[in-house]
């Protein structure tokens, strides 16, 4: 049964298909940082040779003596622990003797905030992360350096934001620790980390988009200019801008005119705005955005896309035969699907990227096996709901051109009626694919690890916007 719907499906993608440019072909933690020959991932010189009275790489002080006395903020080596704090301001007298510290502040209303620490990297080196408070709480910013200080930011809070700051004490286990200094500072209308399209203020400095998706920052009372080609003629093309919960005003022109074409649409289910338009391939168009009521900082993603596959959301989900291949596409599809993180996910990874959905039933105690071929990152996940996305099952494990097999047991007692979402990795991962899948008493031989079970392993709230 495999290899028949293998030489199927398979046949979808005779030819090999490299990664698309931008596409980064695999998976990453985000959290790592920066290394160089002969350093781990702190940069610390791991060819370093032991000193009198030192660690070897670290260089820590070995005949330091150790922490004694923590600060008057102990306990708060956890989450759950975390100590209010008076900002905005700076605290001094604070020590890094536990391998965690945990703060917590609130935003006012219509700021950005900036969090910073000074210490003594020779002693222990720090590192700093910030969070808005849950539940689940969600980073934000962190800062993993190898100086004497690090820095986290926070852009804008539309309305008074509970925070939490964790200081990690990476030179706990070699006996590292240090003394430090908090300041916490608020920005009224936020802080401004602009892009690198500035100035594109106006419609003659109006930035030249090579290609899509294209990633942009708007600040206060700015406005951004861009400038495209139409890469086909199409009539209810989409120029789509991912922008979370806060709308933006767009228009759309001819260049050289003045009169705004397109209807623009909010989903702000979604976190997306959208102006529809007729495009006539190699025409140049003018595409202004502005930040309604001139305040906050908004970061955004620009695409451009066809008319949506009609099984872009649920509602329109196709459905599959208990042995059927097809092929499909997420080239025009949006992102309509997204877990809360990698970590927090039915695959293990971010699903950032277009998703399209199918359809299928498994009898009770039955198996589904399912292949997924794709030139790109994609992922498959099966939900019996859409918006809570309760995960039954899900596989990530390949990269870019690998392919991804799903096995799935019925362990309910009863036939389910479940999606099967074809996703993407990156938001660049949209791309023809091909999909197989076999339902019988028992999974196809060589197919996978199983995922069974008599309820959802997790529950996640769709994290769009």
């Amino acid at each position: 049964m495999r290899m028949w719907l293998l030489a199927i499906v398979g046949a979808l993608f005779l030819a090999a298909c490299p990664p698309a440019e931008g596409e980064d072909g695999g998976k990453s933690d985000a959290g790592a940082k920066d290394t160089a020959a002969g350093q781990d991932l702190v940069g610390r010189d791991l060819t370093r040779p032991d000193t009198a009275g030192q660690d070897a790489g670290t260089g820590i002080d070995t005949n330091r003596p150790a922490c004694t006395a923590d600060d008057s903020y102990e306990p708060n080596n956890t989450e759950s622990e975390a100590k209010p704090i008076t900002v905005p301001g700076t605290i001094s007298d604070l020590k890094a003797c536990d391998e965690y510290d945990w703060f917590s502040f609130s935003v006012p209303a219509g700021s950005g905030a900036s969090v910073s620490i000074t210490f003594t990297h020779a002693d222990a080196d720090l590192d700093l992360r910030l969070y808005t408070a849950g539940p689940p709480s969600e980073v934000v910013d962190t800062s993993a350096g190898t100086g004497n200080s690090e820095e986290v930011e926070y852009e804008y809070a539309a309305a008074e934001t509970p925070m939490l700051v964790r200081v990690l004490n990476y030179d706990l286990t070699e006996g590292g620790w240090s003394a430090y200094t908090m300041t916490v500072e608020f920005v009224a209308g936020g802080i401004c980390n602009d892009d690198s399209s500035e100035e594109n203020d106006t419609p003659e400095t109006a930035t030249a988009i090579a290609s899509f998706p294209k990633s942009g920052t708007i600040c206060t009372t700015d406005l951004d200019y861009y400038k495209f080609a139409a890469p086909a003629t199409l009539s209810g093309a989409r120029l789509i801008v991912n922008r979370g919960a806060t709308a933006l005003t767009l228009e759309l022109t001819v260049e050289g005119t003045t009169t705004p074409i397109g209807v623009q649409t909010e989903d702000n289910d979604n976190g997306r705005s959208t102006i529809t338009f007729d495009s006539t391939e190699a025409t140049n168009y003018i595409l202004k955005i502005a930040l309604p009521g001139g305040a906050g900082v908004v970061d955004y993603v620009i695409d451009f896309k066809g008319p949506p596959p009609p099984n872009d959301l649920c509602a329109g989900a196709i459905a599959l035969q208990a042995n059927q291949s097809v092929s499909g596409s997420t080239a025009h599809a949006t992102n309509d699907y997204q877990f809360v993180s990698g970590t927090i996910s039915c695959t293990g990874y971010g699903t950032s990227g277009p998703d399209v959905a199918y359809q299928v039933t498994i009898p009770a105690g039955q198996y589904l096996s399912a292949w997924l071929y794709a030139p790109t990152d994609m992922s498959m996940y099966l939900v019996d709901d859409c918006a809570t996305l309760c995960c039954w099952g899900g596989i990530d494990e390949g990269y870019s051109g690998d392919t991804e097999v799903l096995v799935y047991n019925n362990a309910v007692g009863s036939a389910q009626n479940l999606y099967l979402i074809v996703d993407s990795f990156s938001s660049s991962g949209g791309a023809d694919f091909g999909l197989g899948v076999a339902v019988a008493a028992a999974p196809s031989p060589d197919a996978g690890v199983e995922d069974s079970g008599t309820g959802p392993a997790q529950c996640i709230p769709n994290e769009l916007p």
